[in-house]
């Protein structure tokens, strides 16, 4: 008797599959500079020799774009390739997953021993990944693979959800003390009102919102706290971490990478839009800050340098 075929899974593969032919390659041009100029374009060995120089490589995303994820788990095989092994943290992941993963790999590797298909979907269940809000867990089921493949361990960097909400409720103020002090222990107050004056409008613009809507204020102090928090835990993390997070998460004058520069200078971050997430118009960038390090143009297989006061190509829809 035929077996019941589940076309949903089938036509959900087919257009990941036509997604990750639609990818361009990147062609190394063999043009190697360490300090490119604003915008120029760098060769993929120079690119990757940047990152394998790095503490920790922050790789942002459209969630629902994917096209970054396949870019994503991309550039993590080639750290692996150039001897790294980082330690992969998710803004997908609290530390009840994190958990929930540990166990999921314990129990497979004593149990069972099914084809990578199966365990993905198993994986994903036990995450309850899109129950949970995010996009097709098929999209980022690569990375969790090279992490099997490769022993890379995974980690959460997202706070709990009964945390956020009293922070969208609640403000600031909701945030246990002690956890409050140590994530916002190196803004001053001024430098605070900044901060969220600069995220105000971003997300206001993201989400096509006047700055003062309804229910602005508590996403722009949830915004802070997560961003505060993944500094934290990256503060933390072995060498190298790599941090997958939506891109206002990855962005360097207001995100994660800002919060990271004031609590661990020492470390060399480097903070990516790697999926074509850039649009041709422009909004002004703080003066000393830089959104990210490096991004790939709508459109382009190159990627470019972006470089301090350069002005900001907006994202896209």
């Amino acid at each position: 008797m035929l077996k019941t075929i589940n076309f949903r899974a089938i036509s959900r593969f087919l257009m990941l599959f036509a997604i990750f032919l639609s990818i361009p390659a990147t062609a190394d041009s063999g043009r190697i500079r360490e300090d490119p100029l604003p915008g120029e374009a760098i060769s993929e060995a120079g690119f990757m020799a940047r990152l394998e120089s790095a503490d920790v490589v922050i790789l942002g995303e459209i969630h629902d774009d994917h096209s970054c994820h396949w870019m994503q788990a991309d550039i993590i095989r080639n750290l692996i390739n150039g001897g790294r092994a980082p330690v992969l943290y998710f803004e997908m992941l609290t530390d009840q997953e994190e958990v929930a993963h540990e166990d999921f790999l314990r129990t497979w590797a004593d149990n069972l021993n099914g084809s990578s298909i199966i365990k993905d979907a198993a994986r994903g269940r036990i995450l309850a990944w899109e129950k949970r809000g995010w996009p097709v867990w098929e999209a980022y089921a690569p990375i969790f693979q090279l992490s099997d493949q490769y022993g890379l361990p995974v980690r959460h960097a997202d706070p709990s959800p009964e945390l956020m909400r009293n922070v969208r409720r609640f403000g600031l103020l909701a945030i246990p003390k002690q956890l409050r002090i140590r994530l916002f222990e190196n803004l001053k107050e001024g430098e605070i009102s900044e901060l969220s004056g600069r995220l105000t409008r971003t997300i206001a613009d993201a989400h096509r919102q006047e700055p003062d809507s309804p229910g602005q204020a508590g996403l722009i102090q949830a915004q802070m706290t997560r961003d505060a928090y993944m500094a934290l835990r990256l503060s933390q993390a072995e060498r190298p971490a790599v941090l997958i997070a939506g891109m206002e998460h990855a962005r360097k004058d207001h995100g994660v990478p800002f919060h990271l520069g004031l609590r661990a200078s020492h470390l060399n971050v480097v903070a990516i839009a790697p999926c074509g997430a850039l649009a041709t118009s422009h909004e002004p960038v703080s003066p000393g800050l830089r959104t990210f390090d490096f991004y790939r143009a709508a459109g382009s297989a190159e990627w470019r340098h972006l470089d301090h006061d350069e002005k900001l190509p907006i994202l896209k829809e």
